[in-house]
């Protein structure tokens, strides 16, 4: 956890060092619904998990599964709402165009589903998993932030979207998988 929360540190500064001064408040935006959804997630769909698990009518693989679609669903939610906030024109909220609104709403459920690797990796007590998952992610964020030096949102964007493709694939690709062999 010191790793991660680190790295999130490290990439929020770095992030501040190299955008331009414009893009600042909508990379505090985007970090502070990424954070809410996180919060959300291990409130809702973590808390909830055990009574999944506990289902006798429950394929083993299904309990992870449900995780899965529980927190895609939450993020879908949250960043419907966050849209209709970032492109309103209230003064109170930075204009934020769309090709950007679509790169937060891409990032935030990519990254959902990287923390759900790292997270089921804890929980399943598969701990290779989650430190290798999460030193690949964070190795390619950090040196993708140090050598590209994005100094705008979408830049940025592109790069935290790039870092979590692998480790968000893998909720994915375990859905798929069990469904061709008919878990489902």
């Amino acid at each position: 956890q010191l790793m991660v929360s680190g790295v999130n540190f490290l990439t929020v500064l770095l992030g501040g060092m190299f955008l331009e001064i414009g893009e600042h408040s909508i990379l505090v935006y985007t970090y502070l619904v990424y954070f809410m959804l996180h919060t959300s997630n291990v409130a809702v769909v973590f808390s909830c998990a055990p009574l999944v698990a506990i289902s006798k009518d429950t394929h083993p693989d299904q309990y992870g599964i449900t995780l899965v679609l529980l927190q895609v669903i939450l993020t879908c939610l949250t960043s419907i709402f966050i849209s209709f906030i970032f492109m309103s024109s209230d003064p109170i909220f930075p204009k934020v165009e769309l090709n950007d609104v679509v790169l937060i709403i891409v990032f935030l459920l990519l990254q959902q589903l990287t923390d759900f690797t790292r997270r089921s990796a804890y929980i399943f007590k598969d701990n290779d998993r989650a430190i290798i998952s999460s030193l690949s992610v964070f190795v390619i964020r950090i040196t993708g932030l140090l050598v590209w030096q994005p100094s705008v949102l979408s830049e940025f964007l592109l790069i935290m979207c790039l870092s979590v493709l692998l480790t968000a694939a893998y909720p994915i690709l375990g859905i798929f998988l069990n469904f061709r062999e008919g878990n489902l």
